[in-house]
């Protein structure tokens, strides 16, 4: 006859079985609560080993569906060795609006492709109010000692506009500043409709020292053009008069003819194709101009064309 076991020895068989029953439970409860998360991870995966840009942009779209749930997930894309896939982790932060997701915008402005500094400069510019944390880190990399970290935090203050923007572009107004620098504030200026530093302009004007990298904006229109495919050119859309259209300012003082004459349709000429003394005349015309202007006469001479 079998003896039947006590019912502290049945329970104590019941235990394990309870407890992995509960692990179970507690494991599939926390996939189902991180389950965008997980989902993010999945995605990221997928676009890095996408190749159409058809199915990059639609796991760019599905990142970006679920907002700051793809946060932990997005580093691995801004560390991807393609510049065309460090874009689209950038792209993917449009809807994040969390401090985490700051500091990686304000991480890709360090990129060392050009247009993923510009994406990341325009995602900043998306949020509605600037944090202090980020002009803080803007104004930090604008005063800094690294020349392209400077550069990219003026595209952001121009980007992101408003009260604060000639500020943090002008940040550092010393005429002996890095002339790519001031390349790159007076381009700003001109971009931000800036008619409030006038005079800064002009007193650059006769600046002769070479601007060895172009503004941002001239990088990026050059390398649009140059993308530009047959039918564009097909359509009577010559590429070689966009590219002298676009061409870079060779000297500080060209970059301050280049500004002016986008904000007011006035062109003195370029001081860079004149000798010194000629130089000096421009200025001494864009100095009457302004005295004309500030009394409120009209000061239109002549045609609104870019300095030649």
């Amino acid at each position: 006859m079998t003896e039947t076991p006590p019912d502290s020895v049945r329970a104590r068989k019941r235990r394990p079985r309870t407890w992995v029953i509960l692990v179970l439970i507690t494991l599939w409860g926390t996939v189902l609560y991180y389950r965008m998360e997980v989902r993010a991870y999945w995605w990221v995966h997928q676009l890095q080993q996408a190749s159409t840009p058809e199915e990059r942009r639609y796991y760019t779209l599905c990142l970006t569906s679920i907002r700051d749930s793809s946060l932990y997930a997005l580093p691995a894309l801004l560390r991807d060795p393609r510049p065309e896939i460090r874009i689209l982790g950038v792209e993917a932060l449009r809807d994040c609006h969390s401090l985490r997701a700051q500091k990686l915008l304000l991480n890709a402005l360090h990129d060392e492709s050009d247009p993923v500094v510009v994406r990341a400069a325009l995602m900043l510019s998306l949020r509605r109010d600037p944090t202090t944390f980020v002009l803080d880190r803007l104004r930090e990399d604008r005063l800094g000692k690294n020349l392209r970290f400077a550069s990219a935090a003026i595209l952001a203050f121009e980007r992101i506009g408003g009260p604060m923007a000639v500020e943090g572009v002008l940040a550092d107004r010393d005429p002996s500043s890095d002339p790519n620098l001031l390349a790159q504030a007076m381009d700003s200026l001109a971009s931000l409709d800036c008619r409030t530093e006038f005079r800064f302009l002009i007193g650059m004007l006769t600046d002769r020292r070479p601007v060895t990298v172009p503004p941002f904006s001239c990088r990026m229109a050059v390398e649009a053009i140059a993308r530009l495919q047959g039918g564009e050119v097909a359509k009577g859309i010559d590429r070689q008069a966009l590219l002298v259209a676009t061409r870079a300012p060779p000297t500080v003082g060209a970059a301050a003819a280049r500004s002016l004459c986008l904000l007011t349709g006035q062109s003195f000429g370029d001081p860079a194709s004149r000798p010194a003394e000629g130089g000096h005349a421009i200025q001494h015309q864009w100095y009457t101009w302004l005295d004309r202007h500030e009394r409120g006469a009209d000061a239109t001479s002549q045609p609104a064309t870019l300095p030649q």
